[in-house]
């Protein structure tokens, strides 16, 4: 059986709104990830040799398709959701866009969404993680944790939003610049490239329509319906053509 040794390319952008919004263009706020071999090589120990976690292949290839994904701008949140009903996410004068998006599933902490997105793509099917940054000390871990998901991100297209899942039910979370922010991890074998390409209206359209599909195809259907639809109606074949028209 034949192997394919080609890299697998994920595609990927930024919530941009095309045309820009009442601030202008937020492709700014997006910094290039890196693999997080590539990371955490910079902090190797030079005498480690042959013991390194690096020459173990069942931790370097995870290292190698494991990207990260950083903040570029620091954030202050300032959050209180003792009362359920009413709950309050409030960030200093400068900073990304931070709100509880529902009622805390938990006893203690909320739930609280950036306001940047990322979306991804892959012309193959791929399924692909999202993982809280593990090998890092982000300033705002010690007061929550990213929520991780995964998805077939060939068989759907849809903006991925950054949830923290808080400790304590208020307080104050603090995203300092160049913090990682998560780490997405691709479920292959393969040799991993990322691309970035620009969000045009027509991308946009379709991540959209994604994001409310609950509302003409009914709410809490699995994902494997919803993939069905998406590639029968060859939309993925319409998203792909268009990512690749508009690649930077």
């Amino acid at each position: 059986m034949s192997v394919n040794k080609e890299p697998l390319v994920i595609y990927w952008a930024p919530k941009s709104i095309p045309g820009g919004s009442n601030v202008g263009e937020w492709n700014m706020l997006y910094k290039e990830p890196e693999t997080l071999f590539q990371d955490l090589m910079r902090n190797k120990e030079p005498e480690s040799k042959d013991m390194s976690l690096f020459s173990c292949p069942a931790v370097s290839n995870r290292l190698k398709r494991t990207y990260v994904f950083r903040n570029n701008l620091k954030t202050t949140c300032h959050y209180d959701g003792t009362d359920v009903k009413n709950p309050s996410a409030l960030i200093d004068p400068y900073g990304v866009g931070v709100r509880i998006i529902r009622p805390t599933n938990f006893k203690d902490g909320v739930c609280m969404e950036f306001t940047a997105k990322y979306i991804f793509f892959s012309e193959e099917s791929l399924e692909a993680v999202i993982n809280p940054p593990m090998f890092h000390r982000p300033t705002y871990t010690v007061k929550g944790t990213v929520v991780p998901a995964s998805y077939d991100i060939s068989q759907w297209f849809r903006f991925f939003s950054i949830e923290v899942q808080t400790w304590d039910t208020k307080g104050t979370l603090v995203f300092e610049e160049d913090d990682p922010l998560f780490y997405l991890e691709a479920m292959t074998d393969r040799k991993v490239v990322l691309k970035r390409f620009v969000m045009t209206e027509k991308l946009w359209s379709y991540a959209e329509a994604c994001a409310s599909v609950g509302s003409f195809y009914g709410k809490h259907k699995p994902l494997w319906q919803r993939y069905k639809m998406f590639t029968e109606t060859r939309t993925h074949e319409a998203v792909l053509k268009e990512i690749k028209a508009n690649l930077l």
